[in-house]
């Protein structure tokens, strides 16, 4: 019995390593120094499929055990998976073709598992769990989705909103979900209600968060942030500054280093501009027209040609 595939997706965080280069007093090169391996590259969530694929499920007398062994036995299991997890519930679903048993986990924080008590022991998350039987295609073999069904592990959006409050993002979560991973790591996509989204990445020293400018600026997409979404968050950007009239229709992500990030703004009806945040504060804005020296300046907004200076008077005689 198995699930359907899950789908592969781009899902690399993408670190910009720009190198910037004095051009003027106000003005700086920027080169995109993007590595290489980051981009457009696909990622199957590989080991979890494999996990769900190879679930079987008993009758409901094989699948008896009493609470505490189920508890003891599942806590060993998220344990030896190497997943961080202090099992408060669990209940055994069924064995696999080996008679490795089968669990469903609850954790006092963070989501759930779905186990197996192999050796050594794999787990995969309940969001993940859910988000691959979303994607569940019908057909002969794919009459059993696994997925979590207790209570307490049906909270995969909260668990996700807390995450990017983890990571630092301040915005109304209105979507969430697993994309697929990077590095044996499950990545996630942060949809922000009326403003730019993220993907999440967990390290060894807390989150790795990645804006959709980016994820869209390298060509990629962030499937729950709209356009608008993302233009609504450049404007905001643009506020208090000499650029704050700009109605933005398009933008850019420019490229990045220690000391900020440069983005290109388009404005309906009017001229755009580039300008640099740090530390989320717009701190320079430079019109399309004098731009050219940053980064190769503004290929959204087509930039006037220079008026002629005035011809000089005749020499007076």
């Amino acid at each position: 019995m198995t699930l359907s595939r899950l789908i592969a997706f781009l899902v690399t965080p993408i670190m910009t390593a720009l190198a910037l280069s004095a051009a003027g007093p106000a003005l700086a090169q920027i080169e995109n120094g993007i590595p290489p391996n980051e981009l457009n590259a696909g990622y199957i969530m590989e080991a979890e499929r494999e996990v769900l694929r190879n679930m079987q499920r008993l009758n409901a007398q094989a699948r008896r055990e009493p609470p505490a062994q189920s508890l003891a036995n599942a806590q060993a299991a998220v344990t030896g998976a190497g997943a961080t997890c202090q099992v408060t519930e669990a209940k055994l679903l069924g064995k696999t073709s080996e008679s490795a048993s089968i669990y469903e986990a609850t954790c006092l924080t963070g989501p759930g598992y779905l186990l197996i008590a192999s050796t050594p022991p794999q787990a995969v998350s309940c969001i993940v769990a859910a988000q691959s039987a979303t994607q569940n295609v019908a057909g002969p073999g794919n009459e059993t989705t696994f997925v979590c069904t207790m209570p307490a592990n049906q909270n995969g959006m909260a668990v996700l909103a807390a995450y990017a409050r983890e990571a630092g993002i301040q915005c109304q979560v209105d979507s969430a979900g697993p994309v697929g991973t990077a590095n044996g790591q499950t990545v996630y996509e942060i949809g922000c209600a009326g403003a730019d989204g993220y993907r999440l990445k967990r390290t060894d020293t807390g989150w790795e968060k990645t804006e959709c400018w980016i994820i869209v600026s390298a060509g990629s997409r962030c499937a729950s942030t709209t356009p608008e979404e993302q233009f609504a968050t450049m404007k905001a950007r643009l506020a208090g500054t000499d650029a704050a009239a700009c109605e933005v229709d398009g933008g850019r992500f420019m490229g990045a280093n220690a000391n900020g990030a440069f983005y290109e703004a388009r404005c309906a009806g009017s001229d755009g501009y580039i300008f640099h945040v740090k530390d989320e504060v717009t701190d320079r804005v430079i019109p399309c027209a004098i731009a050219a020296p940053i980064g190769g300046g503004c290929t959204l907004t087509p930039v006037r040609a220079a008026m002629p200076a005035p011809a000089a008077p005749p020499p007076s005689t």
